[in-house]
């Protein structure tokens, strides 16, 4: 027996993803080298994920399991962070072209993997949405306008922020939460086949992200296990032990337990979140959605993460007083399955037709489909709701692609410095400005790209603070390093200070660039 002939809804669904992958593409596309460095320059995590890739790369396999060498690439706290997404990325870019020690091809290539993975993220909830439809989502009319609904709310909604702040490894793990949520609700034909596949996600999902594990493992532990068969039990014990594998390894060896403590972060619009809830409930509680098999099944996994995303909440309040960075990004988990929970909506709707189309169902769905996309701003860009990311900026997605979130100078010095003052071999560049955070963040960039990321530079920042600028805060960073020393110095302020370092730290060697008369001490304001 073949595979089945895709059909025209299928084609929707493709086309669909690959328009919110190039649309947020857009402005690494159109940008040069520190263009694509000031974009990247939004937060300081993706910095990291290139550390981690670069060090699969050269080590040639996880980093946990190569703790001494990897420890010359990254920053010992990300040996042991989840590296599924990472590995899966090193692996592709073998098959890519150019040298491999290039440095900007490493963070080039990383960032056309971060688009692919918010790509198959739209594509997973996407799909998931029609799977758990069935056949009244089947038509290709039918289909439209619930394509452009969801495809809409990928571009413009809170779960962009995982893509400009660069969190490659939570995309492709919601995109694994939302495989796994699909197919407990709706399993496949055979038997044996579910099992496998429900297992496979869950070890896939505790690899690349296991913060989403424990939401949903209860759900995936009663559906494998239900089926009461030794080969079921086997391949559960099997798999949860694999999926458990890395969250022990980073709680036990690398110290990880503490994080679910972290503060800041960015918060998600509850209002967003409190419309696809009531959506989604109005359409389980219809009466077509409490016959439905799917859509009660659906109810399980839903509820154990709504759980746990609670006693994670609710834990945060109860010892810090409010929730933290790591409650946030729980909520994009039950975002992405509310997302898919849309699709049951289609139970407010007639049974399909059994006559062929035409233009009796295509017009309704066209004139639907213009309504969403005006409602979301499609059209003139003015739509009277938006997750605001801050005033002015309008949603996530148009506030990237417009270049509202750009980081220009930074960039535009990060690659200067890569260009026209590479770190010698077993040295450190250190960018230093009037902004403690500018100094952070550039170095690091500058030690990711140039696939410098371990010693030295990390002792000069990961040493229980962010740096600040004071003279006494710069001359225990450069003392830190142990090691050659480039200083990029932007600031007047701190030429100075950097000189008389070098004149009376006989084991500090530093080399200076006096960029300071060239910038006014931040490289943001230059």
């Amino acid at each position: 027996m073949g595979l089945p002939v895709p059909s025209l809804a299928d084609l929707v669904t493709v086309c669909a993803a690959i328009a919110v992958a190039g649309y947020l593409a857009r402005p690494y596309l159109r940008s040069d080298f520190a263009g694509r460095l000031g974009y990247a320059m939004n937060g300081e995590d993706l910095l990291r994920h290139l550390t981690v890739f670069d060090g699969i790369r050269w080590t040639g396999g996880y980093l946990f399991l190569h703790p001494a060498s990897a420890g010359r690439y990254v920053y010992s706290g990300m040996i042991y962070y989840p590296q599924g997404s990472h590995f899966w990325y090193a692996l592709l870019d073998g098959y890519l072209p150019g040298p491999a020690a290039d440095p900007v091809r490493g963070f080039d290539h990383l960032i056309g993997f971060h688009v692919l993975g918010y790509g198959l993220l739209t594509l997973s909830i996407l799909w998931s949405a029609r799977w758990l439809g069935g056949r009244l989502l089947g038509s290709a009319w039918r289909w439209l306008p619930v394509t452009v609904l969801l495809a809409l709310l990928c571009a413009y909604g809170d779960l962009v922020a995982d893509f400009v702040m660069g969190y490659p490894s939570e995309i492709l793990g919601l995109a694994l939460v939302v495989l796994l949520v699909a197919l407990l609700a709706r399993p496949v034909a055979a038997g044996r086949t579910q099992i496998l596949v429900v297992g496979s996600l869950l070890v896939a999902l505790g690899f690349t992200y296991y913060l989403f594990l424990p939401g949903l493992a209860l759900a995936a532990a009663v559906s494998v296990l239900r089926h009461r068969r030794p080969f079921a039990l086997v391949t559960g014990l099997v798999s949860a032990g694999l999926a458990l594998t890395p969250p022990l390894i980073g709680v036990l060896a690398g110290g990880q337990a503490a994080a679910v403590n972290a503060s800041g972060g960015l918060r998600n619009s509850r209002d967003a979140l409190l419309a696809l809830a009531l959506l989604v409930a109005a359409a389980l509680a219809s009466a077509a959605g409490r016959r439905s098999p799917v859509w009660r099944a659906y109810r399980w996994p839903l509820a154990s993460v709504l759980g746990y995303v609670a006693v994670l909440g609710g834990y945060q309040r109860l010892v810090h007083g409010g929730t933290g960075y790591y409650f946030e990004k729980s909520l994009h988990c039950v975002e992405v399955l509310l997302l898919v929970g849309l699709g049951a909506l289609t139970m407010f709707l007639p049974s399909p037709l059994r006559t062929p189309g035409g233009r009796a169902r295509a017009l309704p769905a066209l004139l639907v489909v213009g309504a969403i996309a005006a409602g979301l701003g499609l059209v003139r860009g003015d739509a009277p709701y938006h997750p605001l990311l801050n005033p002015g900026a309008g949603n996530w997605g148009h506030a990237w692609v417009a270049g509202l979130l750009n980081q220009p100078a930074r960039g535009r010095l990060a690659a200067r410095i890569i260009r026209q003052y590479p770190t010698p071999p077993g040295g450190a560049t250190l960018v230093l400005t009037d902004n403690a955070y500018d100094n952070y963040v550039l170095s690091l960039f500058v030690a990711a790209v140039e696939g410098r990321s371990g010693p030295p530079i990390s002792r000069a920042f990961y040493v229980g603070h962010l740096p600040m600028t004071s003279a006494a805060d710069i001359r225990t960073m450069m003392v830190a390093v142990r090691a050659p020393i480039t200083a990029v110095v932007t600031s007047r302020r701190l030429l100075p200070v950097v000189r008389q370092i070098q004149a009376t730290e006989p084991g500090v060697r530093v080399t200076v660039v006096d960029l300071s008369a060239q910038h006014s001490g931040s490289a943001v304001a230059g």
